[in-house]
Formats: C-alpha cells, structure tokens, sequence
C-alpha cells in the first residue's frame, strides 16, 4: 500500500509505467461517471461518484491480478487496510470476472483519511475497505484505476 498527495507522486520510487498512470488522473478526474479503456485489459479506469457509508457496513475487498489506485477527486473518504496474510476470512467466492473477493476480519485496520487530490495505491492481495465515511455520509468522486500487475520476475 502507498498513499500521497498526486501532485507528489513523482517522489513516490513507484515503477514507471504506474507513474505513467498516475499523471492520467486530473484529466480522468473531469470525465462523468462510467468506465474507461486506457490500454485494453492491461489499463482502465473506473469514475464514480457515490456517498460514503460506515465503515461497519462496508467489506473488505481484494484483488489478484489488479493493481488498485484509488483517487479522491471531491469529499473525503476513510479506506481501511489491512495488508495479506492476516486474520480475513473470505465471504464468498473470488469473482474473476471482477477480479474481487470480499472479506472480514478481526483484526484492527489501518485506516487512511483521503481528501481531495489524494491517492492511495493498493496492491495484489492487499485488503481495504473503501468509501467509508469520516464522520458523516457525504458524496464523493473518485477515480479508481486497475493496472494490470506483473512484478518483475528475476
């Protein structure tokens, strides 16, 4: 997990071609809500707009193939992590087509306060629970990229 302000993300040491990514976030941030080919499957974009909710009410959720980039454009949202290999238990099956498996657990999570012009990036594997308000509900936007993720492999 790696969270920043976007306007710092080329201080990050972040692989190029995320960096690459990251500097298409301000014009995707003024695009209506609905999903954007960047670069076939390997590359897209998800604009939404949706209130926040509490943070009992909302999953965990995680990723295998997908790199997430979470981008808040307006509001402001709490994200809670958890990195692998902790006390989750899967609810339900891995839904490929998604690439999304939701989760609980009772271990305590990090949690990230997100404003505007802030970005969080979450890696295979890596639980979070997004869209959860701070405090009260209230509408946001936000960008969520999914980047195809192939480490390097020596």
């Amino acid at each position: 997990m790696f969270c920043c302000q976007l306007d710092q993300r080329t201080h990050t040491g972040l692989p190029v071609e995320l960096q690459s990514a990251l500097g298409l976030l301000e014009d995707l941030a003024q695009l209506s809500p609905g999903r954007y080919p960047i670069n076939g499957d390997k590359l897209f974009a998800l604009v939404q707009e949706m209130d926040t909710t509490q943070a009992q009410n909302g999953r965990f959720e995680a990723h295998q193939r997908y790199l997430d980039v979470q981008y808040l454009v307006r509001g402001r949202e709490k994200i809670a992590y958890l990195p692998p290999g902790g006390l989750e238990q899967a609810v339900g099956d891995y839904v490929s087509e998604r690439d999304i498996r939701f989760f609980t657990s009772t271990a305590p999570a990090s949690e990230l306060i997100l404003s505007a012009g802030m970005l969080a990036v979450f890696f295979p594997g890596e639980l979070h629970r997004p869209c959860c308000a701070v405090g009260t509900s209230e509408r946001i936007k936000k960008v969520v990229l999914k980047m195809l993720y192939q480490p390097d492999t020596p």
